[in-house]
C-alpha cells in the first residue's frame, strides 16, 4: 500500500514497517544460505554472494517501485532494513546451524 512520504528520522528504522523488511530479508538470506549448505555450497565465497545478492535486491526492488509503480516512494531507510535483515538472516544462520 502507498504510504505517506514524510520525513524520515534515524529512531524510524525501528518502526514495524522496518522491522518487517529487515525480517522478510533476513528470511531471505537464511534460506539461501540453507539451501546452499544443503547443496554443498557452503563456501565464505557464497556466504558474502548470497548477503550482497540478498542486499541488492532490495535496493533494486527500492529503485523499482519508486520509478515503475505511481503512488509508491522510496525509502532510504527501507533498503539500510533489507540490507541489515539479510546479515541478521546470516548471523541467525551461524549461530542455528552446524
Amino acid at each position: 500500500m502507498p504510504g505517506l512520504n514524510l520525513p524520515e528520522t534515524p529512531w524510524d528504522l525501528l518502526s514495524t514497517d522496518k522491522l518487517g523488511h529487515a525480517g522478510v530479508y533476513a528470511v531471505l538470506s537464511f534460506l539461501l544460505l540453507r539451501g546452499a549448505r544443503l547443496s554443498g555450497y557452503g563456501t565464505a565465497k557464497v556466504v558474502f554472494g548470497v548477503i550482497l545478492g540478498c542486499g541488492l535486491y532490495g535496493i533494486l526492488m527500492e529503485l523499482a517501485q519508486f520509478y515503475f509503480f505511481p503512488g509508491r516512494h522510496f525509502e532510504y531507510l527501507d533498503m539500510l532494513a533489507n540490507i541489515i535483515g539479510a546479515f541478521l538472516g546470516w548471523i541467525i544462520f551461524r549461530i542455528f546451524t552446524f
